[in-house]
């Protein structure tokens, strides 16, 4: 409910398109610096008591929406929304890690994500309609309100898997940094590409292509419903892949994805590239979690989907953002797809270079 549909009430609290793509990068800002340190606290402390605090401190700004603020003060709240909740994501993200060290076991927990952020999507089109903030703000805020009692009985993920207790014994375990980095340099390829995505789509439905704000969570829930399909059978599918192909392949129909979107000029050609999430999200996290999970002992996954999420959800959306903010005046919402589709095309020598490390025996 807030990051595909923030920009539309940022639209109707009669902001320009620059500055919301200005607002919603402060954001991403929040996720470059806090996900490392509450990542290395998860480690620590109980990871859910973390999230509740911060679903608990994002209610409020929420509800400031409901006067519609104009700009600076709808830049300050959007931005005091979004801080709070960078924690959630890469902390449940590190919990998931450690729970379900096995890639199919952890792809089948995520689904649950994917499940609620299309009834979200489908459920903030809704309330959006006919251009009031208010009763986007009042679901929100009881949607994180109920949820709080969740987030206390979350595990610690103190105790260790089966099998696990000989690896977790020894903090002596290095991090495979060289693989670490790769990872994270195609995690920003990947990531920056969704900016002009999750910024401007909802505008160019509704002001480009004239779909009612109603069905706008249709076009996000048929996303994440293809999402969903390639966590149920990622490893069905790709039980022969390395993940480095993985990542190739996803990154290659990422490409394709946003240059057809820069010319889509009906709903039926949205609707249709929304199937591609499949590839340009689903199948591209599962295999990053898998390199991370290869390259942090244990102990230390939570460092590593810290990493993860400030470098794609923080620097990498905040980039595209800022780029955004800077050219949509001259080429436009839907041009920016053109040039953004560029950076998942330089990933693809890259994740093949890392491919062909592998098979020289350079990584295990």
């Amino acid at each position: 409910m807030v990051l595909p549909f923030l920009p539309v009430v940022l639209r109707n609290c009669e902001l320009s398109a620059s500055q919301i793509a200005l607002t919603t990068s402060l954001g991403p800002l929040a996720s470059t610096i806090l996900p490392p340190f509450y990542g290395a606290l998860a480690t620590r402390y109980a990871p859910g008591k973390m999230v509740l605090l911060a679903c608990a401190i994002a209610i409020l700004p929420v509800l400031g929406f409901l006067g519609n603020p104009v700009w600076p003060s709808a830049l300050i709240l959007a931005f005091l929304v979004l801080a709070s909740l960078s924690v959630a994501n890469p902390t449940l993200e590190g919990l998931g890690m450690r729970l379900y060290p096995d890639g199919k076991d952890y792809s089948n927990q995520r689904l649950y994500g994917s499940l609620g952020f299309i009834a979200g999507s489908v459920l903030a089109g809704a309330v959006l309609e006919g251009g009031s903030n208010t009763r986007w703000s009042l679901f929100l805020a009881a949607t994180l309100l109920i949820s709080l009692p969740a987030f206390w009985w979350l595990p610690r993920g103190d105790e260790p898997n089966p099998g696990e207790k000989a690896e977790l014994s020894s903090e002596e375990i290095p991090v495979n940094w060289s693989l670490v980095i790769f990872l994270l340099i195609l995690t920003f390829l990947m990531n920056i590409a969704h900016a002009p995505y999750f910024t401007f789509l909802n505008l160019i439905l509704g002001e480009k292509l004239g779909v009612p704000s109603a069905l706008h969570g249709t076009f996000w829930g048929l996303a994440v419903i293809a999402e969903t399909f390639m966590m149920f059978f990622y490893a069905r599918i790709f039980r022969r892949w390395h993940f480095t192909s993985v990542l190739a392949l996803s990154l290659l129909m990422a490409a394709i994805r946003w240059f057809f979107m820069a010319r889509a000029d009906s709903a039926d050609m949205v609707y249709g590239l929304q199937t591609l999430h499949a590839f340009s999200f689903a199948s591209f996290h599962l295999a990053i979690m898998e390199g991370l999970t290869r390259s942090f002992p244990p102990i230390r996954r939570s460092i590593g989907s810290g990493l993860y999420a400030s470098i794609g959800f923080g620097l990498a959306m905040m980039s595209g953002n800022q780029l955004s903010a800077l050219f949509v005046d001259q080429i436009g919402m839907q041009g920016l797809f053109t040039w953004f589709a560029l950076a998942p095309a330089a990933g693809i020598p890259l994740a093949l270079m890392l491919r062909f490390r592998f098979r020289r025996g350079k990584y295990a």
